[in-house]
């Protein structure tokens, strides 16, 4: 891994080139600040170095699962959904900033039969809608599912898209 002063150097970059210095492309201000990005960082680098999944080839690398985690953090939900599992890397980063929160997971392949060839991370807690159970994102009968869930304000889930499909099309 690149010293921890170069990722932070690329991923204040990064922050600063997305978020303008602290606000959106719309002009809204983001409620963190860099210290709170430092320590989440801080934190961060040593859960990242106990992954499951060392060769993420083709998988989020340390800057996205970073960012994916300090949100899920930061807003702590009370469920989170992804479209798109691969291996298993983002649902073990989510389960990491998120330890009891439910995780939905859709993913056309289980992350299990990656076990058969190398690492991959499997949830116990996670619901999977994957393989032979597979149901596309646009498809799910959300309302039901949130009703399961207990979920009545929507502002409370997060949804992380890495499924490498035209969003606008659900």
């Amino acid at each position: 891994m690149k010293s921890l002063s170069r990722v932070v150097e690329l991923l204040w970059d990064t922050y600063n080139l997305i978020l303008g210095k602290g606000r959106s492309k719309h002009g809204k201000t983001v409620e963190w600040t860099s210290k709170d990005l430092l320590k989440g960082l801080e934190e961060f680098v040593p859960i990242y170095e106990t992954r499951p999944i060392k060769n993420n080839m083709y998988g989020m690398g340390f800057d996205h699962s970073f960012g994916l985690w300090f949100i899920a953090c930061w807003l702590k939900p009370d469920l989170m959904i992804e479209s798109g599992a691969f291996k298993g890397h983002s649902t073990w980063v989510l389960r990491q900033a998120m330890p009891d929160t439910p995780i939905i997971s859709l993913s056309p392949r289980h992350p299990e039969k990656y076990l058969k060839k190398g690492p991959a991370y499997v949830d116990g807690n996670c619901t999977y809608y994957a393989g032979k159970d597979f149901v596309d994102f646009g498809s799910i009968d959300w309302p039901n599912v949130m009703k399961k869930h207990g979920i009545s304000d929507l502002n409370r889930v997060l949804i992380f898209f890495d499924d490498h499909q035209n969003e606008l099309k659900r």
